[in-house]
């Protein structure tokens, strides 16, 4: 019996989403007739028979047909057949196994597996399946439903394929596990620790686990890498007027400027220890602190977030605080959005710079970039180690390179994905003279200057350059 036919495609919602089976399912990661239809699914139970894959719907209507959908928790929409006039009809037949599916060619246009071309052959998850340069899917096990969101409001999610209200991307389960879980921790005053591997948008994280709280107004951010030991208690807690001399102005500090709010604490595993015992008695008082040149005590409703990507040095004591823990996924565990952050990262590039990036869409209101399936299918394989930062930095140099109006995998990129991946920094921010010399290269251009460095924006950058005292006039040509 077919799962995932019933009256579910009236009602927009799919069978029986108490079944916590895992299912084969192929994930559309690009068409070239339609590349807006990204994140598509098709879940095909085991031992439900032979269906056919191709363009349309009307092959042979005594055989079952692949039907794509859009799954999102609580919901299973139909997106339509298939298009791609060079695609036949009956171009594949696909069958559901354990654990597995297997495909047969039958169609006129040749297909290939992780790269190498074949007639018949099985697909285990992560598997990439090519139909010549037409479309590409991913092999991966699925439910037929996703888990119903406990606490994330319907008004966030916005439309398939796109960011969400707080700039998160991803179709995939894991990312849906991560907007449940955000939205369910800022339900709670809990301390909320951010986990997961560099690159991952960890901040991101932060900033949706922010703005789900109502009441929490301002976003105050705080490095702790750059935390001196010396003088984080003035940093962090401020200070009395006219102490430690006279003239010197009251200060909030940060833990202060959060109130009501939440204080960001990015970096979490390079803060010194000085500045983890400070927090720390903030955190087991309830936010009650001493701000230096005062004998009585101030209580700030402060949320603190930390983020992440190794303990490092931190103390046991320190990290127990955060109740609430969190692990961002990286790449590996969502290769299906991959196609999605690339659309989201080109739109950005777009917005700073468009005379690089609208060569690359049909014209000024087409929403989806012209990106190669032989890059996709490249950047799909590819093994991080610095995730979406890593990812921006490809697609970044695959527009530089190519020379047509399509992003492709140039020599360039293909070069870029050969290198053995460096250990990530952890997350270190730039010296002043990496920052120096990236705006020289640039000819102070703060945008790609950013992006040399590894920034996620220019602001980032002009932050930084506020705190060396760079001056942008400087590098202007």
């Amino acid at each position: 019996m077919d799962t995932t036919r019933n009256t579910s495609e009236s009602r927009g919602v799919g069978p029986d989403e108490t079944t916590p089976e895992l299912h084969p399912t192929l994930v559309l990661l690009w068409t070239r007739s339609e590349p807006g239809r990204a994140g598509d699914v098709a879940v095909i139970p085991a031992d439900s028979g032979p269906r056919l894959l191709g363009r349309g719907s009307d092959a042979d209507p005594k055989q079952e047909r692949v039907r794509f959908f859009h799954q999102r928790p609580g919901s299973w929409t139909p997106s339509g057949p298939l298009r791609g006039a060079r695609v036949s009809r009956q171009q594949l037949r696909v069958h559901g196994e354990a654990g597995k599916l297997a495909i047969e060619n039958l169609g006129r246009l040749p297909v290939f597996v992780n790269g190498g071309r074949v007639t018949k052959r099985g697909l285990a998850v992560g598997d990439l399946l090519r139909i010549d340069d037409e479309m590409l899917f991913l092999s991966t096990m699925r439910p037929v439903r996703l888990p119903r969101l406990r606490a994330l409001p319907s008004s966030s999610i916005g439309e398939f394929g796109a960011p969400d209200s707080f700039g998160l991307v991803g179709e995939s389960p894991a990312m849906w596990a991560l907007r449940d879980r955000l939205a369910l921790a800022a339900t709670s005053k809990h301390s909320v620790l951010l986990s997961g591997p560099a690159g991952t948008g960890k901040e991101h994280g932060a900033r949706a686990l922010h703005e789900l709280g109502n009441k929490r107004r301002r976003w105050v951010t705080c490095n702790t890498a750059l935390l001196r030991a010396e003088t984080s208690e003035v940093e962090l807690f401020g200070n009395a007027k006219d102490f430690p001399t006279p003239g010197t102005p009251e200060r909030g500090g940060l833990v202060g400027e959060a109130h009501h709010s939440t204080l960001f604490l990015d970096q979490l595993q390079r803060l010194n220890p000085t500045s983890q015992g400070q927090l720390l008695r903030v955190l087991e008082r309830d936010g009650t602190y001493q701000r230096p040149g005062e004998s009585s005590d101030t209580r700030s409703t402060a949320r603190f977030v930390g983020a992440l990507s190794e303990t490092g040095e931190l103390s046991a004591d320190f990290l127990a605080r955060f109740a609430a823990r969190i692990e961002v996924p990286g790449l590996d565990a969502r290769p299906e959005d991959i196609p999605l952050l690339l659309v989201s990262l080109v739109a950005r590039v777009r917005e700073d710079s468009p005379t690089t990036a609208n060569r690359f869409f049909d014209d000024e209101s087409s929403p989806a970039p012209r990106l190669s399936l032989g890059l996709l299918e490249a950047l799909v394989r590819h093994d991080y180690r610095d995730h979406v930062r890593e990812l921006d930095r490809l697609l970044w140099l695959a527009m530089s390179s190519s020379t047509s109006d399509i992003v492709d995998l140039t020599p360039e990129v293909t070069d870029a994905l050969a290198e053995p991946s460096p250990e990530p920094e952890a997350d270190q921010p730039p010296s002043e003279s990496e920052i120096r010399t990236a705006l020289t290269r640039h000819r102070g251009n703060q945008a790609a200057a950013a992006r040399d460095l590894g920034l996620k924006n220019r602001f980032a950058l002009i932050r930084m350059m506020k705190r060396f005292g760079v001056d942008p006039s400087e590098f202007r040509s």
